[in-house]
């Protein structure tokens, strides 16, 4: 095969932005064009397009205000920055010129040497911190804000261990997600227990989410971002489907609770099991606004829908729902986020004696096939259990399906079915309660 000729007059850098039309700063790319090829590359600063000279590729210091300034002249010495690499890089073709089927590889990776480099973690590490979407209140180890922060932090390790520091956000491509997969999978949690299959697939599926922030924000290409492929690992284990009987929200409600942060988790969890709603709709029922109307023996509220956006009537068919919704409604609308109140509820069930063994099958990432653990039941209470327990108490006692979904809110028989998870075991407990024990079953009102 003949040789490409390659002149160096024709190796030349320009600077575009890649949004000439935006109102808002856009990036800057350098454009290189080599044996035939186009390349760019980010270089990880930013211009407001009018501020830009497109003719000698730099961003106006002058007539701008001091912030703009400053942005500009760092921007500038950015550029001028990666034109001396390309001087650089235009004499190693004359020294090498055999290694010109390697041009691109060697030009990004002289970029990546000796230009500051553009660190695509801390970036994302201050566009999670910054993110005024996402709840950061002092104490909420498991927000949204707090999980993301861990991750990128053991994205860092990965980064440091394996020696592949990525230069810019296209890096992020699927076989860095591979690599990272498997090095995830000989990873430790916290409590010394390797990671599950389930979390490691979560880990890569959360990174690929806020990867999209640095598409909005025009450092790394929609086109790289929507070709990376997860190739997750296969899941074998079965979480069991557990749920609250009513003895035991019983004793939940008697429990006391040693602050009162932690008897309002336990109140919220509680209503939530009371009314089957989902836990933003449940949080918005403390609101003084929410329209509360009470008959003779029925009660009714209306809730918007945070999924839907309509508004619903959900009867309050326990009469216990009613007391604790009369207590909160006193307190306001609470500020508390799910994981935060999942934590909370976990320890209120450990000291209210929850603990009937619940077992399950665990899968974690470095074994090819599962293993059964048992566990106590206060330890798998998760955010599904609240509305489980709304569905299954009421199908022990008799209520339909077709009345469940009324109450839920679900579109069909078959997503109430799917979590009756009740058993024979379940339904005799119940009966011997109802008639030897009759303190330890919720009182029921009129349902419709």
């Amino acid at each position: 095969m003949m040789k490409r000729q390659l002149f160096l007059n024709g190796v030349k850098a320009r600077f575009v932005l890649r949004d000439p039309k935006s109102t808002l700063p856009t990036a800057i790319m350098m454009v290189v064009r080599l044996a035939g090829r186009q390349f760019k590359f980010a270089t990880g600063v930013k211009v407001f397009t009018s501020h830009w000279d497109a003719a000698s590729h730099r961003a106006a210091v002058a007539g701008v205000s001091p912030l703009d300034r400053e942005n500009n002249i760092i921007a500038n010495n950015r550029i001028k920055a990666m034109l001396k690499v390309m001087d650089c890089f235009r004499q190693t073709i004359v020294d090498a010129p055999d290694g010109v089927p390697q041009l691109h590889a060697r030009l990004k990776s002289m970029l990546h040497s000796h230009v500051s480099a553009f660190d695509p973690v801390e970036w994302l590490k201050k566009a999670i911190d910054s993110d005024p979407n996402i709840s950061h209140a002092p104490g909420r180890r498991h927000s949204t804000r707090t999980q993301y922060m861990n991750e990128l932090k053991r994205l860092e390790c990965f980064c440091k261990d394996e020696a592949m520091e990525p230069s810019d956000f296209d890096d992020f491509n699927t076989s860095f997600f591979d690599r990272y997969r498997d090095f995830l999978c000989h990873r430790h949690g916290p409590s010394g227990r390797p990671l599950t299959r389930n979390y490691v697939n979560s880990i890569m599926v959360n990174l690929r989410a806020m990867l999209r922030r640095a598409v909005e924000a025009e450092v790394m290409s929609h086109m790289a971002w929507k070709n990376i492929v997860l190739n997750k690992l296969r899941n074998k284990g079965q979480r069991p489907g557990v749920f609250l009987r009513e003895d035991e929200i019983l004793s939940l409600y008697h429990q006391p609770c040693p602050t009162a942060t932690m008897e309002l988790a336990r109140d919220i969890f509680l209503l939530e099991c009371l009314t089957g709603q989902r836990i933003g709709d449940t949080l918005t029922l403390g609101s003084r606004e929410t329209a509360y109307t009470a008959c003779d023996r029925l009660t009714v509220v209306n809730v918007l829908q945070q999924k839907t956006g309509e508004v619903i009537k959900v009867d309050l068919v326990w009469q216990l729902g009613c007391e604790l919704l009369d207590k909160w409604r006193t307190m306001g609308c609470p500020t508390l986020s799910d994981g935060y109140i999942n934590r909370l509820v976990k320890r209120v069930a450990r000291m209210a004696g929850i603990n009937e063994p619940v077992k399950w099958l665990v899968h974690f990432a470095q074994d090819p096939d599962p293993i059964a653990v048992t566990r106590p039941k206060w330890q798998c209470i998760t955010t599904h259990t609240w509305r489980r327990s709304f569905v299954i108490n009421l199908t022990i006692r008799g209520v339909s399906y077709e009345h469940n979904s009324k109450y839920t809110e679900h579109g069909s028989v078959e997503m109430v079915l799917r979590y009756d998870m009740s058993t024979m075991a379940d339904i005799a407990i119940f009966r011997d309660n109802l008639a030897h024990h009759p303190e330890c079953t919720l009182a029921m009102r009129e349902v419709r």
